[in-house]
């Protein structure tokens, strides 16, 4: 296995958007990431079909992330291109332990689809700092353990309906 160490990209780790097939049993493990956009970002969009499951991101430490560090969405709308199906995207089976972070624009943002939410997403251990805390919408079985989240401003766990 070999150690990850990100810095000022895109993404430490990015699965998607540009994709019809599945992503399946991704392990991403004792990595360093410093200045880049996000953490772990999937993301995906309506009519792009496709799974992407059992992803394990694990041992890992941010610094200075310019976005959220976790981000998944099937709600993604930067792309120009034509669908090529009408099934929404699945996200499920995403395991996030043993994660810490200082210095983010956002801890996790998790987006999904009502037809089609985000499921099963568990955080274990984790440990973030961030400008905002937790967005979640259209999501199942989404559970934190063990985790902790601060703010010097703003509210943690924004609640809406969406």
């Amino acid at each position: 296995m070999r150690r990850l160490h990100g810095e000022a990209g895109h993404g430490g780790v990015v699965i998607g958007s540009e994709m019809s097939g599945s992503v399946r049993n991704v392990w991403v493990t004792d990595s360093d990431f410093v200045g880049t956009d996000r953490g772990l970002r999937i993301k995906s969009m309506r009519g792009r079909g496709g799974v992407i499951e059992n992803v394990f991101y694990e041992n890992v430490r941010h610094q200075d992330i310019r976005q959220m560090v976790i981000e998944m969405t099937t709600f993604y709308a930067s792309s120009t291109l034509k669908p090529k199906t009408d099934t929404p995207p699945a996200i499920r089976n995403i395991h996030v332990k043993n994660i810490s972070a200082r210095g983010a624009k956002q801890a996790i943002d998790l987006v999904g689809l009502a037809e089609l939410p985000i499921r099963g997403v568990s955080f274990e251990n984790v440990d973030i700092v961030a400008d905002a805390g937790v967005h979640v919408a259209d999501c199942q079985n989404v559970t934190f353990k063990n985790t902790k989240i601060s703010s010097p401003s703003g509210s943690l766990f924004p609640i809406a309906d969406e």
